[in-house]
């Protein structure tokens, strides 16, 4: 997907969960998936410099949070991790794996940036009238 078209899709998400106003709980958005969500302090599975991480298994998916951070930090991570599922990197990420490990950073650069967007438009949405 182009980066372009990223809000647009965010768009969609919400409207597709029912959500039509913000702030929204991105947690209910994450347990509409099915995705759970875990504290870092409660599992401890994120290195010092990650804010959070989504692992995928298959169709289970969990996201973890670092909760030591400020609330809009913590919103803003479960959103990104969101924006990474939505998005399908996890399925780019399984299927090119051994390239990935070649391009590792201008790939990562890539999705993150991505994510990113994803999360700035869920959060902040540009509403129109249809």
């Amino acid at each position: 997907m182009r980066n372009k078209d990223i809000p647009e899709y965010a768009l969609s998400v919400l409207r597709e969960h029912g959500i039509d106003t913000v702030p929204f709980d991105v947690l209910e958005l994450a347990r509409g998936e099915g995705i759970k969500v875990y504290k870092n302090s409660d599992v401890r599975l994120l290195c010092p410099t990650e804010y959070g991480r989504i692992f995928c298994h298959n169709d289970k998916s969990i996201i973890v949070y670092d909760d030591t951070r400020t609330h809009s930090q913590k919103r803003f991570t479960v959103a990104h991790e969101l924006g990474h599922y939505f998005l399908k990197h996890r399925e780019e990420h399984e299927r090119f794996e051994r390239y990935l490990e070649l391009q590792r950073i201008r790939h990562g650069r890539h999705v993150e940036r991505q994510a990113d967007i994803f999360a700035q438009a869920i959060l902040n949405p540009k509403i129109t009238e249809e």
